[in-house]
């Protein structure tokens, strides 16, 4: 499996094993990929001298998508490279917007402008909510700004007390259920401090 590329602009390559194929993400995201299934051609190394590429970490969390200028990625188990559209994929996993890609000259890859560590988003799809998470955007990194099915905007730093936060951010949103209310927004990105806009529930 790999990433699932839809890149503006270009036509989209359907692979029929696309549904079942889908995986987990990886550690860090920056790569050059090919669009076939083959083994991929050799990966470049990036000008900040990390290389490119994908590892991979099977059965630790849910498939991602990650959603830039108009191309969809979905992180697999493997790294191959697999399209697929929007529609297919909101419905089964969170996206990661923020991101953004280039044409590599002269090849069929692509590289991603913006390396994401993949912990970040490891730590967020173990958070007890993540079944209501829709959006995980991280346009400003290291603030993430995540967003649930039912419209919960949150915003978090991606920085050594994000798992710390996200437990923090869980018994907030419990215990406001357990009073009748429910959070439109919550920002917990101070070390002291959770802002939270509340609205009493219907």
């Amino acid at each position: 499996m790999a990433i699932c590329i839809a890149v503006l602009n270009k036509e989209p390559v359907l692979h029929d094993q696309m549904a079942g194929a889908l995986g987990t993400a990886g550690d860090k995201v920056a790569g050059w990929f090919s669009r076939s299934t083959a083994d991929p051609a050799p990966v470049p190394a990036a000008e900040s001298g990390r290389p490119l590429l994908v590892e991979t970490a099977p059965a630790q969390f849910k498939p991602v998508a990650l959603i830039s200028d108009g191309g969809i990625f979905v992180l697999g188990s493997n790294g191959e490279v697999k399209t697929c559209s929007l529609e297919t994929t909101a419905e089964r996993f969170p996206v990661v917007t923020g991101l953004q890609v280039r044409e590599v000259p002269g090849t069929m890859g692509v590289v991603l402008k913006t390396t994401v560590d993949m912990d970040v988003i490891r730590t967020v799809l173990g958070a007890p909510w993540v079944d209501q998470l829709s959006e995980i955007n991280v346009a400003e990194l290291p603030a993430l700004v995540l967003f649930t099915r039912d419209g919960l905007k949150l915003k978090l730093n991606a920085d050594g007390q994000l798992a710390q936060n996200i437990r923090r951010l869980s018994t907030v949103l419990q215990d406001l259920r357990a009073r009748g209310w429910e959070a439109l927004a919550v920002d917990a990105r101070y070390k002291d401090q959770m802002v939270v806009t509340p609205s009493r529930r219907k």
